[in-house]
C-alpha cells in the first residue's frame, strides 16, 4: 500500500507540472482566435509546401532550415489550414519536456531538484520566448531531456537516446555539440593507455553499444538531403548565418564585444550561476557524467561556438543563449537540492516541517531564479502579445489578399529556379509585412518572388520603393512609424510624388492598410 500511494503521488505532481506549465505557456502564447507564429516555424510550413509541389524555395529566407519543424509542423497545417496548430503542438512539447527535465532532475537530486528545475523551466524565458513564437527549443529540450533520462537509468539506452538526440539535432543543431563532448568522453574512456586511471577513479570502460550515442552524426545528410530536395542546394544550412550576417541592418559583435555580453548576461544571473556551480560539483562527486557530458556541451561548448561565430563575423541573436540558460537551470536544480538537504538534515526534531520548508526554499529559488527574465520580463510577453495581434491583423487581410491574387493570378508566377531576391526591396507585385511573409505566401499560394517584404526604413514616396504596379501591406505593429509610411495610411485615394495611393482595404483601429500604386493623378 505504501508503495501504491508514493507511485499515484508521483504520478498527480507530474500531471500537476504538465498542467502548470500549459497554463503557464498558455498564458503567453493565448493561441486562442489566431497564433504568433515565428518567421523560422512558417519557414517550416513553406519548406514542405514546397517539397509537396517538388519546387525549390523561390527566394533566400533568413532562417537556418529545420527539417524536424518541416515534418511536424508542415502536415499540420497542410491536414487543417490552422497555423494555431502549430501554436498547440508547441505548448504540448513545451509541457513535456518541462516534466521529462524534471524527472530528470529528480531522478539525480530527489523531489527538490525536481521541484526546482520544474519550477524554473515553467517560468523560463529561454523556453516561453520560443513557446510564444512556436519556435524549435522547447522540442530539442524534450529531446535532450529524453537522452538524459535514457543514458541515466539503471541500464543505460544508448540507442533511445542517440535516437532523442537525432530528433532534437533536427530541431536545434547545437545539439551536435552534446554529441561532440559524449564522443570526445567515449574515445578518452576507450583509449587503452587511459583505461587505468580511468577505473581508478570509478569509471568503467564504455560498453559498445554507447557507441549508439553518436546516431546524431546522421543529422548532417539528412540536413544535406532536405535543403537540397528544397533548396536545390545540399549544403544551404551552412551558408545561411553568412549570407544573413551580410544583408542585417543588426550589429554584429566581435568576439571581445560577445564575451563581455556573456559576461554581462550571466552575472545578471547570478543567483542562478552560484546554484548551478553546486550543483556541477555535486553532479561531479556522484559521478553522474554522462549528465556532466550534456551540460558541458550545451554550456560552455555552447558559449565557445557563439564566440567562434563571433570570431567568424556572424550575427547572434540573444536566443541563442537559450541551451546555455536551459543547462544552468538543471545544474542549479541539483545544486539547490543539495544544499537544501543538507540544511534540511541539521531539521532533526520537525522533520516534517524542515521538509516543508525545504520545498517552500526550492521553489522561491526557482521563481526568484529564473522567472524575472522569463515570465516576468514583460519585454518579452509584450513582443509575443504584438506578434499575436500582427497575427490576428493578417487573419482579417487575407479575404482581400486572396481576390487580389486570384485576379491577377500571382500563384502561376512560379520560377523554375532559385532566384537571389533578398528580404530587400523586390519587384514583387505584392509587398507584405516582413514577420509574415512565408505564412502569406503558403496561404495565398503564390511564389516569393510575387509576395515581396515590405521593408520600412526603405520605403520612400509612392512610385519609387514602392512602385507603381504594387500592392503595399502595411501594418503598423509589423512595420513601425517611419515618415514615409504615413503615405500608405489612408483610406481615400490621395496623390503624392505624381503617383496615386489607391486604398483596397483597411482598418485603421487595426493599424493596418492595403494600397495599390498607381501612375498619374
Amino acid at each position: 500500500m505504501p508503495r501504491r500511494s508514493a507511485v499515484t503521488l508521483r504520478w498527480i505532481s507530474v500531471a500537476g507540472l504538465f498542467v502548470a506549465a500549459l497554463v503557464i505557456g498558455f498564458a503567453v502564447a493565448r493561441p486562442v482566435s489566431s497564433a504568433s507564429i515565428g518567421f523560422d516555424s512558417q519557414v517550416a510550413v513553406l519548406d514542405f509546401s514546397r517539397l509537396l509541389a517538388g519546387r525549390h524555395v523561390e527566394v533566400f529566407l533568413s532562417t537556418t532550415p529545420k527539417p524536424l519543424l518541416t515534418f511536424i509542423f508542415g502536415p499540420l497545417e497542410l491536414l487543417t489550414h490552422d497555423w494555431r496548430t502549430l501554436a498547440w503542438a508547441t505548448l504540448l512539447a513545451f509541457g513535456l519536456a518541462v516534466v521529462l527535465t524534471a524527472e530528470l532532475a529528480r531522478r539525480i537530486g530527489g523531489n527538490l531538484a525536481w521541484l526546482f528545475v520544474g519550477a524554473a523551466l515553467a517560468g523560463s524565458g529561454a523556453l516561453l520566448f520560443d513557446v510564444g513564437y512556436a519556435l524549435a527549443t522547447p522540442w530539442a529540450l524534450l529531446g535532450w531531456s529524453a537522452a538524459g533520462l535514457a543514458v541515466s537509468a539503471n541500464r543505460p539506452r544508448y540507442g533511445l537516446a542517440g535516437i532523442a538526440l537525432l530528433l532534437a539535432s533536427l530541431a536545434r543543431l547545437e545539439t551536435l555539440l552534446i554529441v561532440a563532448t559524449a564522443g570526445m568522453v567515449l574515445v578518452l574512456l576507450s583509449y587503452d593507455p587511459l583505461k587505468l586511471v580511468a577505473e581508478g577513479r570509478g569509471l568503467r570502460p564504455p560498453p559498445r553499444r554507447a557507441w549508439l550515442i553518436l546516431l546524431p552524426v546522421a543529422a548532417l545528410p539528412i540536413m544535406g538531403l532536405h535543403d537540397l530536395l528544397i533548396y536545390g542546394d545540399p549544403l544551404f544550412w551552412v551558408s545561411v548565418p553568412a549570407r544573413y550576417s551580410a544583408l542585417t541592418s543588426r550589429p554584429i559583435l566581435h568576439a571581445p564585444e560577445l564575451v563581455r555580453w556573456l559576461l554581462e548576461r550571466y552575472l545578471g544571473l547570478w543567483p542562478l550561476v552560484v546554484l548551478a556551480v553546486a550543483g556541477v560539483g555535486r553532479l561531479l562527486r556522484q559521478r553522474s557524467w554522462a549528465v556532466v557530458a550534456g551540460l558541458i556541451g550545451l554550456g560552455p561548448g555552447m558559449a565557445a561556438f557563439l564566440v567562434l561565430l563571433a570570431l567568424r563575423h556572424i550575427y547572434v541573436p540573444d536566443r541563442y543563449a537559450a541551451p546555455i540558460d536551459l543547462a544552468l537551470i538543471l545544474s542549479a536544480g541539483i545544486g539547490t537540492a543539495w544544499l537544501l538537504a543538507t540544511a534540511q538534515a541539521r531539521v532533526r526534531r520537525l522533520p516534517a516541517v524542515g521538509m516543508a520548508a525545504a520545498l517552500a526554499a526550492a521553489l522561491a529559488l526557482a521563481v526568484l531564479a529564473s522567472w524575472p527574465s522569463g515570465l516576468f520580463d514583460s519585454s518579452m510577453t509584450g513582443a509575443v502579445a504584438n506578434s499575436l495581434a500582427l497575427a490576428g491583423d493578417v487573419d482579417q487581410m487575407l479575404p482581400p489578399l486572396r481576390q487580389i491574387v486570384d485576379g491577377s493570378q500571382l500563384a502561376r508566377l512560379w520560377p523554375d529556379t532559385i532566384s537571389s531576391t533578398t528580404d530587400g526591396p523586390t519587384p514583387a507585385s505584392l509587398l507584405v509585412p516582413l514577420p509574415y511573409r512565408p505564412r502569406l505566401s503558403v496561404d495565398l499560394d503564390a511564389p516569393l518572388t510575387s509576395v515581396g517584404a515590405l521593408v520600412p526604413n526603405q520605403v520612400g514616396p509612392p512610385g519609387g520603393y514602392p512602385g507603381a504596379g504594387q500592392v503595399v501591406v502595411h501594418d503598423r505593429r509589423a512595420d513601425g512609424t517611419f515618415p514615409w509610411l504615413k503615405s500608405y495610411e489612408t483610406t481615400v485615394a490621395t496623390v503624392a510624388n505624381g503617383a496615386t495611393v489607391v486604398p483596397i482595404a483597411a482598418d485603421p483601429a487595426g493599424f493596418w492598410w492595403i494600397t495599390r500604386i498607381e501612375t498619374g493623378p
